[in-house]
């Protein structure tokens, strides 16, 4: 003989349910004080920095001062949305550093071990979509030196450095890592054939699709990565800003791939 549970215990159910959901991009922003909503942008829902992004600013602080300035609080970081949180990681004021180093990587890195974003952007679940979705839907800006030290226009390459990370990449499925691969040879095409760039634009966007490859295992590139006479193992390591051979290389290696694939 089967027994059915009162209507009103299914209701208690689905209201423990509910409260033990995390919060998402619809939810409100719960155990937040007013002072602390009021540092979360409205409109994009990222964190308001208290300081601008600009090179003078930095030099008029000091490197420490202005990193300690641009940590987010904890709790108000947990409680971004993950477009919130992806818009504050292309805000954070000291982005422009990883273009002082001739590395990319190292650059990184440096930032990297000064902020509280990168972690956060690592343990979200579904981010990678949302990341990937984000470099769709920006417009490729033109190879100037003053997009990445002035707030204004914005720079796509903040975007790629992350999503070039291995950390993001490792999280990928293969379809999302295919269509970066895409996404980023569009962008390629779109500086060399609009913008009559040089490859040397593209540099960091083949270090994107030289990670990609390594972590698919696609024969031809693992091939080129066993020469020793190649620069590519240590171009993926480092992402060296002048080695356009390499990225020529990857790039060649992408196409072909997508090609065969």
């Amino acid at each position: 003989m089967k027994h059915y549970l009162p209507m009103k215990y299914y209701f208690i159910f689905l209201i423990l349910l509910s409260s033990c959901h995390k919060n998402d991009d619809n939810d409100p922003l719960p155990d937040l004080t007013a002072d602390e909503i009021a540092k979360i942008d409205s409109l994009t829902g990222a964190y308001i920095f208290p300081v601008e992004r600009s090179e003078l600013k930095l030099f008029e602080m000091g490197w420490d001062r202005y990193y300690d300035t641009c940590v987010v609080p904890t709790n108000i970081l947990k409680h971004l949305t993950d477009e919130g949180l992806i818009q504050t990681c292309l805000n954070y004021p000291p982005y422009f550093n990883i273009f002082y180093f001739d590395r990319y990587q190292d650059g990184f890195n440096r930032i990297y071990s000064e902020c509280n974003i990168f972690d956060e952007i690592y343990y979200r679940k579904g981010i990678t979509a949302r990341l990937i979705s984000k470099y769709e839907s920006l417009e490729v800006d033109s190879f100037m030196r003053e997009h990445y030290y002035n707030m204004e226009p914005f720079t796509i390459r903040y975007l790629e450095i992350l999503l070039a990370q291995n950390q993001l990449i490792d999280k990928m499925s293969g379809t999302e890592k295919d269509q970066l691969i895409r996404g980023v040879l569009s962008k390629y095409e779109y500086r060399r054939t609009i913008l009559n760039e040089e490859i040397f634009s593209s540099v960091i966007s083949s270090l994107i699709l030289g990670r990609i490859l390594k972590s698919i295992r696609y024969k031809n590139f693992l091939t080129a990565l066993d020469d020793n006479n190649s620069n590519l193992n240590f171009f993926l390591e480092k992402c060296t800003f002048y080695d356009t051979l390499s990225t020529s290389q990857i790039i060649t290696y992408s196409k072909e791939y997508l090609e065969n694939n």
